[in-house]
């Protein structure tokens, strides 16, 4: 299976438990890995066999302005389902949250889940 990745995409995103996380936002980085067949588009490098990740992004940034989240779980969850229902060629996807700098009494660069989901 083949594999595409979008690294190090970066929201301001209504994530968290604390009432200031879910009206301020704060900052996440998103890594996404793609798997579906890309034969055909090395083969005959067009745009219409390809997985075209202008709206993979665009996907992304619709979830991201439109909905807040307590859980970093659930984020990741509802990215994960929104591009295997709105990108047909994609035959599983994983998904990486960074939620930089979260509101914690230490010093860390982040808090990050990885989920894996297949289109059933």
């Amino acid at each position: 299976m083949d594999m595409m990745r979008l690294v190090g995409l970066r929201y301001r995103v209504k994530l968290g438990l604390l009432p200031e996380e879910r009206v301020l936002g704060g900052e996440v980085r998103i890594d996404i890995i793609l798997r579906g067949d890309f034969h055909d588009a090395g083969t005959t490098d067009d745009i219409h066999h390809a997985i075209d990740y202008r709206s993979v992004v665009q996907t992304i940034t619709t979830e991201v302005t439109g909905h807040a989240f307590h859980l970093i779980e659930a984020f990741a969850e509802r990215l994960a389902t929104k591009l295997l229902e709105t990108i047909q060629s994609i035959v599983e996807v994983e998904i990486t949250v960074r939620k930089i700098q979260p509101p914690l009494p230490v010093i860390m660069d982040g808090v990050e889940v990885t989920i894996c989901r297949t289109r059933s």
